[in-house]
């Protein structure tokens, strides 16, 4: 099982997607808090122990957020 984790500009939101056996199916789709207006590019990292992704808004007051990965 490989997760994918897509930033969608336009509404602000980061897509989770899954991978098995081949198959690519949509798991969650998250709304990542930001100033109210247009969608902007949101730039991810995932954290060394892979336990949290950050996302960015590249529109001020530019904030960052943090979400528990693999929580289950």
């Amino acid at each position: 099982m490989t997760l994918f984790y897509v930033a969608c500009a336009d509404d602000r939101s980061i897509h989770t997607l899954v991978m098995e056996e081949g198959a690519l199916r949509a798991v969650a789709v998250t709304v990542v808090p930001g100033p109210d207006g247009t969608g902007s590019s949101q730039p991810l990292a995932i954290s060394p122990d892979r336990r949290f992704l950050y996302a960015a808004v590249r529109q001020p007051p530019y904030p960052m957020s943090r979400f528990a990965v693999g929580a289950g």
